[in-house]
């Protein structure tokens, strides 16, 4: 017998403005449903567990909401789908276990193979693919790839011990291991590592100010460089910290303001 459910609660949404709104139901539905109310009050779903919002989805094995921990935790072939604000595209996270502490806003997924699969598909229709040992998250804060961190895909591949993404600005700051970021799309291109890189789509005015790199040559190892693209050629930048070497190509077929602040 298949048991339906509204919730007021948010189950495993990995951020969003849908996780704030008031009247955003959530619904829980699966193949069994248990209620216990001695030791603690839960409820245990079995059997191909189904839970959705406006913006999020979520599908497991198995699933137990405990009442007055707040609690979820869930595991056996777990997909999230997740629509990211600001029309930035559908996040889709693949993993074996996952809990979420309700009261804290707090969730944490691992994988049945020691790693968790991301894939993000923008607005555009490009995919960008992602393996990591373990994925954390805050919601409407941050999510957090850690344990070894592979992202590939038509835009863009790199590789660090961790990578860190804040929902507020859309920046990913990748950190641990000497971290490389291959930009593979766009009217630039670039091949960088650092000891920190930091990339976003949507950065504050005047971000790219001072210490912008001049051209394509490396700095010299121990210097601190931002690098940024110019004004007109597009919205993502990125910046290098820390013992920067690589290189920057644009496109000499389209005019590229000087980069001198």
């Amino acid at each position: 017998m298949k048991r339906l459910l509204v919730l007021g609660a948010v189950f495993f949404g990995l951020a969003g403005r849908a996780a704030a709104e008031p009247l955003a139901a959530s619904v829980v539905r699966s193949k069994e449903w248990k209620m216990r109310r001695s030791p603690v009050k839960e409820e245990e779903f079995v059997g191909d567990v189904r839970y959705w919002t406006l913006s999020r989805f979520v599908r497991a094995d198995w699933a137990l909401y405990r009442h007055a921990e707040e609690s979820w935790q869930a595991r056996g072939d777990i997909r999230a789908e997740h629509t990211l604000p600001d029309g930035r595209g559908v996040l889709e996270v693949l993993g074996e276990q996952a809990s979420f502490d309700q009261k804290r806003r707090k969730g944490v997924m691992t994988g049945k193979k020691d790693f968790v699969d991301i894939v993000l598909t923008g607005p555009s229709g490009l995919k960008d693919h992602g393996r990591s040992g373990r994925l954390v998250w805050e919601l409407d804060k941050r999510a957090s790839l850690l344990g070894g961190v592979h992202l590939w895909g038509e835009r863009v591949e790199a590789w660090a011990d961790r990578a860190d993404y804040e929902w507020s600005d859309a920046t990913l700051t990748m950190a641990g291991g000497r971290p490389v970021l291959h930009k593979l799309f766009g009217d630039w291109t670039a091949a960088l590592t650092a000891d920190v890189i930091r990339a976003t789509e949507d950065p504050h005015p005047g971000a790219a100010a001072s210490g912008l790199a001049a051209g394509p040559a490396a700095p010299a190892p121990g210097s601190r460089s931002a690098l940024a693209s110019p004004a007109g050629v597009g919205s993502r930048h990125l910046w290098a910290q820390g013992r920067v070497e690589g290189w920057l190509h644009f496109d000499n077929t389209k005019a590229v303001p000087s980069l001198e602040p």
